[in-house]
C-alpha cells in the first residue's frame, strides 16, 4: 500500500461511520467541484461544530462529503468557502421543505 493510501485510511478511520460510507460513495460518483463546478480532484469533509444548527438530531453524527478541483483545493480559505456553499444549500433545502406546495 502506498503512503497516500495509508494516510487516507487513517483519516477515514477518524470519521463517524455514516461519513465513511459517504466518502466511498462520493469517490465512486466523482462529482464536480463544490465551489466552481470543475472536475473534482480531491475530497473534503465538513463536520459541523453545532450539529443541531444543521438539522442533525441530538446524539447523531453527521456532515457532508464533497469534491474540490485542483484549483479550489489550493485556496487557503477553501474550508470556509465550502461551508458557506453548504450552508446556502441547507437554507435552500429548509425553504423548499416549508414551501406551501410540499
Amino acid at each position: 500500500m502506498s503512503h497516500p493510501d495509508l494516510q487516507f485510511l487513517q483519516l477515514l478511520a477518524h470519521l463517524p461511520p455514516p461519513l465513511r460510507q459517504a466518502v466511498h460513495r462520493v469517490r465512486k460518483r466523482r462529482p464536480p467541484c463544490l465551489l466552481c463546478g470543475g472536475r473534482g480532484h480531491a475530497l473534503g469533509v465538513f463536520v459541523p461544530h453545532d450539529p443541531a444548527q444543521w438539522g442533525i438530531a441530538p446524539g447523531m453524527q453527521g456532515g457532508c462529503v464533497y469534491a474540490l478541483c485542483t484549483r479550489c483545493v489550493a485556496l487557503p480559505d477553501r474550508a470556509d468557502r465550502a461551508e458557506a456553499v453548504l450552508w446556502q444549500h441547507r437554507r435552500q433545502d429548509l425553504l423548499e421543505a416549508q414551501a406551501p406546495w410540499n
